[in-house]
């Protein structure tokens, strides 16, 4: 009786394994007919299911990182390319061609428009600016000051690529036409060391910003990130790590510095290309001047972005609070912000592509001279030059 039970599970056993070869091989027909019918989210899911029976599966990893690849997400699908372990001829080649395609390379970024600031209720001189640049160097923002203006500005970025290792230098100028802002120019040094370990993509990055309002005031900018990005199925977490420090050439009182932690999550939608990000941000502000200002700040935000008839549509909302240490020395409180921030980008498709944004910023502080609207409308146009 018992060598027919252990007949019976050994058979049992068996026919498990059968099955789950079965379902596996089954998904890896399945994605790729997916993938044949660009139904990209329905052949990611199935090569991943493929990976969860089968975690050496190379046929699985290969597909996704195919699939990555034509989804500009290059991290990504070198990730699946490295752990194949035995390639087919047809893998190797494919592959090869993939790496170097994405070796050594140069990419420069030009973009010119107008920009138009309106600025409400607003009766402090207080200058901000802000130079966004990613990590692929195709997305460049506009500086943004607090007082109104009519403006044309021009940027210039380039990089230089090379496996696991990304150097960017980028020119930004703003001259004023009228109204009360200033002129600006800004010149940028990006590198970014990208490294993996243990499932994880680990980026180390040094920004150097060099600063000139209008022949008034110069600022030297330095940032050190440390960047940490996990990819879960169809999300990707990323965590980072952020120390600033800003030195004011002519008025040294402004020296500060920023240290700020904030974490990322990112869903991808990719049968019907859209992205939706969800972020939230915490960071302490300490600046070392006269005015001995400093707050801590809570920020969240939602991304979505998708693509509508050739035009690449991003909504952004953000909110952020900050509640600073000590009083205001003027108004003798503590001052609390609460700034909400609303972005549309539309950008065309092609060789040459248009952009539009609009944005509306509205900021709340209980000391009222700091509270004001904001109106930011940017008409670009953007050209591309990739893997020169």
């Amino acid at each position: 009786m018992r060598i027919i039970n252990l007949s019976f599970i050994f058979i049992l056993v068996i026919s498990l394994q059968a099955i789950e070869s079965s379902n596996y091989l089954e998904d890896i027909k399945q994605g790729k007919q997916y993938l044949k019918q660009n139904n990209i989210n329905l052949a990611i899911a199935a090569f991943q299911r493929v990976l969860i029976y089968d975690p050496n599966n190379d046929t699985a990893k290969f597909y996704l990182g195919v699939i990555f690849a034509k989804q500009n997400d290059i991290n990504l699908a070198k990730k699946y390319f490295s752990s194949i372990k035995n390639p087919t001829p047809t893998m190797k080649k494919k592959i090869n061609d993939f790496l170097k395609k994405h070796s050594n390379k140069k990419e420069i970024y030009l973009k010119t428009g107008v920009l138009f600031d309106s600025n409400i209720n607003n009766t402090t001189d207080y200058d901000t600016w802000n130079i966004v640049i990613d990590n692929t160097s195709t997305t460049v923002s506009n500086s943004e000051h607090q007082t109104s203006a009519f403006s044309i500005y021009g940027i210039l970025s380039i990089n230089y690529i090379k496996p696991q290792f990304l150097n960017n230098f980028f020119i930004y100028s703003k001259k004023v036409i009228d109204n009360s802002d200033k002129d600006i120019d800004v010149f940028g040094y990006n590198p970014i060391l990208i490294t993996n370990k243990n499932n994880f993509t680990i980026k180390h990055s040094f920004n150097y910003n060099y600063v000139q309002y209008a022949n008034e005031s110069y600022l030297n900018r330095f940032n050190f990130n440390e960047g940490i990005e996990k990819i879960f199925n169809n999300y990707k977490n990323t965590l980072n790590l952020s120390l600033t420090s800003n030195k004011y050439i002519k008025d040294s009182d402004y020296n500060h510095y920023t240290i700020s932690i904030s974490n990322q999550l990112k869903k991808y939608f990719y049968n019907n290309s859209t992205q939706i990000t969800l972020g939230l941000e915490n960071g302490i502000e300490e600046k070392n001047t006269n005015k001995n200002i400093s707050y801590t700040s809570f920020k969240t935000a939602i991304d979505y972005k998708t693509i509508i008839s050739k035009k690449t549509l991003d909504f952004i909302v953000n909110y952020d609070i900050k509640r600073y240490k000590d009083k205001n020395i003027y108004f003798q409180k503590k001052q609390i912000d609460n700034k909400f921030d609303c972005k549309l980008f539309i950008t065309t498709q092609g060789s040459i592509k248009y952009q539009t944004k609009i944005e509306y910023i509205n900021n709340d502080s209980n000391i009222k001279p700091y509270s004001y609207d904001k109106w930011i409308i940017d008409l670009g146009i953007i050209k591309n030059f990739k893997g020169l």
